[in-house]
């Protein structure tokens, strides 16, 4: 499993609930269905995306805190990193 709560399954990701992140999971697929299961239970189905590097994304399987921010658009991004402030100057011998 990658460390988004995602599994790559024939060059598309697809959500599990973010609890079992770092854990081993199987992943069973049909034509049209993908499925994820933990230990014998199925914590996961998604219909198949053949769209390769792509993310099929379940709501309820993201943190409280991801789910905060899919609200925000662009412009409220932007006001949220304007108020963090300017980026050091990498590398710039001043």
């Amino acid at each position: 499993m990658n460390i988004d709560y995602h599994v790559a399954f024939a060059k598309h990701n697809y959500s599990v609930p973010y609890r079992y992140l770092h854990k081993k999971v199987e992943v069973r697929a049909t034509e049209r269905t993908v499925e994820i299961f933990y230990q014998g239970q199925r914590i996961a189905s998604h219909i198949r995306s053949d769209t390769p590097y792509h993310y099929t994304t379940l709501p309820e399987h993201r943190p409280d805190a991801h789910r905060a921010y899919l609200g925000w658009n662009p412009e409220r991004l932007v006001r949220w990193a304007e108020r963090a402030g300017p980026l050091p100057s990498a590398g710039k011998n001043n």
